[in-house]
Parts: structure tokens; sequence; C-alpha cells
């Protein structure tokens, strides 16, 4: 009980620099988990039971197309049970910083990916509707869109064949999805996008092949290629979660922008933490060597200096985490919008390396504070009669 209300009576008495501490934790802890949920979304993408089936095909020249006449033949490769496309389409809307990105797809689209939810006369809507439009609830809160409503959308990719920016489209249907995050994607249809655009006509930007069984991923993927190996348009076939690695990997190298930032706010971590622990033994040299003349052990003040780095470690760090698991889901939509960066599942390995990170911060900055209480001598304790 002592032990504690000593704890206690040095963060209290010093309430600034424990506040600038403890803020200082927060940040830092925040700014890890925030990095380590892009990694992990990243590492994930693209995974899971279904992904385990697909295949992508995508021309092996960056920012290339392939021919839509390619589809049939796709469909007819064994092992193949159904055959996917679409062309990504970006644009703004209304305002240049309010960007807005997705898929002109054809109706098969929905039958290879799943999971997109609408009630049933939304999707009667789209089928019928042209120049409909689908996007997800997340997108649609956010600028505040309705059903029915016309969407102006100044395409950054693809004029219309009158030669103007501006697609205009209806929109037929709001999509949920279970992950909130996967929820700010248009899709328009393959047919009207076909009909109006000015170039590109007749090819399409990825393929996407279903396949029975995955055990044989590698023979069809290398019999797709086969296809298209000594034409104008070779293509390069993987598996879902191997292309969308290397579709990050284009654009920057995550990892070692990670490593790099963890080591900057780790060490600056240290030096904050251990150079205050390190302070406030020396300022509390005396009441160290009172405590030892009161009977305390070294290892009862080893471990107050330890309880100390722990409480200002966990506390900072624990809200530094919560931080980040409240932001987490903007910085991934961000990473959506304005690079297309597919994003995956986060879960909970991003809390297990944060605690643990924070084991180890507790004890690299208790040595040097915990070798000067052992250091410290007792003091004398004046006898009053």
């Amino acid at each position: 009980m002592r032990w504690a209300h000593l704890l206690w009576a040095e963060l209290a008495r010093r309430p600034l620099r424990t506040g600038l501490t403890l803020t200082a934790v927060g940040a830092a802890f925040a700014l890890l988990g925030l990095l380590g949920s892009l990694t992990e979304a990243l590492r994930t993408a693209g995974q899971g039971e279904r992904a385990a089936h697909r295949l992508v095909t995508v021309p092996q020249v960056l920012g290339g197309a392939l021919p839509l006449a390619l589809d049939g033949r796709l469909a007819a490769m064994p092992g193949v049970e159904r055959v996917t496309y679409n062309h990504f389409f970006f644009g703004s809307w209304q305002r240049a910083d309010q960007g807005v990105g997705g898929f002109a797809v054809p109706s098969s689209w929905f039958t290879v990916f799943r999971g997109y939810h609408m009630p049933p006369q939304q999707w009667r809507a789209f089928e019928t509707t042209r120049s409909g439009l689908l996007t997800g609830a997340s997108m649609a809160h956010r600028y505040g869109w309705r059903i029915g409503e016309q969407i102006p959308i100044r395409a950054s990719t693809f004029l219309q064949r009158n030669g103007s920016p501006v697609w205009i489209f209806t929109l037929c249907g709001i999509y949920r999805t279970r992950r909130r995050d996967r929820e700010n994607t248009l899709f328009l249809h393959w047919s009207d996008f076909e009909a109006a655009r000015a170039q590109g006509r007749g090819t399409v930007g990825a393929y996407f092949e279903q396949i029975r069984d995955p055990r044989a991923a590698a023979r069809i993927a290398l019999a797709i290629d086969a296809l298209s190996r000594n034409s104008g348009h070779p293509t390069r076939t993987r598996s879902f979660s191997a292309e969308a690695a290397h579709y990050v990997a284009q654009i920057f190298d995550v990892s070692f922008i990670v490593r790099g930032v963890g080591t900057a706010v780790l060490l600056t971590l240290l030096l904050v933490i251990g150079n205050g622990m390190a302070y406030s033994v020396r300022e509390r040299a005396g009441e160290f060597g009172l405590l030892k003349a009161l009977s305390f052990r070294n290892r009862q003040l080893v471990g107050l200096v330890v309880a100390e780095a722990a409480v200002l470690c966990a506390v900072g760090g624990v809200g530094g985490l919560a931080v980040a698991a409240v932001a987490q889901e903007w910085v991934l939509r961000y990473f959506w919008h304005h690079f297309g960066v597919p994003t995956g599942a986060v879960g909970d390995i991003v809390w297990l390396e944060g605690l643990a990170l924070m084991g180890v911060l507790v004890g690299a900055v208790s040595v040097c504070p915990a070798w000067q209480v052992l250091r410290l001598r007792s003091v004398g304790v004046p006898i009053t009669r």
C-alpha cells in the first residue's frame, strides 16, 4: 500500500512533467499504431478464403490495357469457373479535393465478387437505368448523396466521346459491406462506359478469374499467360493477394517507411522518457537514501522506478493505440481514395505488437535510473527524544 502511495505521490507532485511525458508517449504510440494498421491492412489485402479461388490477369506493361475479346477465351480455359473484368474510373465531385474512384464493371462482376448488400429494388434500378451508379454507404454519407440523385463527376482518366470530362450518373443504389472501409467505391455500367468513352474502347484494365481448385492456380495462371505470349498485349497472371501486394509495392515501400519512422519514434521515446526518469532519480536522491534508511530494500526501490516507467508507458501507450484504432479507418480510406491502394483486415496484431513494445520500452528506460538507485547510500535519520 505504501509502495503505491509513493508512486502516486511522485507522479502527482509533478503534473506538468507527467502530463507532457504521457502526451509524448501517446502521440508516439498513436503514430506507431497507425503505421502498424496500414502495414497490416496492406499485408492482408486480397487475402481470405474466397481470394484463394481468384486469379488476376493484368498487362505486363504498366498502364497498358487488354482486349475485351480475351474474355471468351479465358472463360473457356479448363479450371476456370467464371471470368469478369473492370476498368479504373477516377475523378472528382464538385471540387478537385473531393476525389472519388471506382470501376466500370459488367454484371458478371457481382457474381465473382460477392458481399455487396442492397435492397432488391436498388439492384433492379441499377440494371435498368442508363448511366446508373452504385456507391458505398460511407461515401454516400460523406457527400450526402441520395437514391435517384444526379451525380456529376469530372473524370481524370476518361473523356466522353463528345469531349466533355464531366460524366453525369444517376445514383441507383447504396451498398453495404462487412467492413466500412470497403464502402468507398463507385461502380458504373460497363456497357454505358464503353459506349460513352472517347479512348480505349474495346479494352479492359484487368481480368479476374474464379477457379475451381486453388491448388491448380499456378498451372492455370501459366496457361492464361500463354494465350497472349506472342501478341502485342502480353499478360501477367497472379493470385489475388499476390497482385494486391505487387500493386502496393509499385507505389511505395511500406516496410521501409514503417521501419524508418518507427525507429526514429522509439529512439525519441527512449531519450524523452529515459532522460526524464534519470533526472527524476537524481532529483530524489535524498529521498531514496532516506527510504533505504527506513529499511526499504533495493529491489523495492528498483520496483518503484520500474513501476513509474510502466505507468508512463502503459497509460500513454494504451491511449495512443486507442486513438490509432479510432483513426485507422480514415487513414485506410485516404490511401484508397488518393492512391488506389487496396486494404485488408487489421485485426488485433497491432494491439499485441504495441503492448509488447511497451514492455520493451519499460525495460530499456528503467536500466539507468535503477542503476542510480542501487548505487545510492542510505541517509542517516536523526532520532528525536
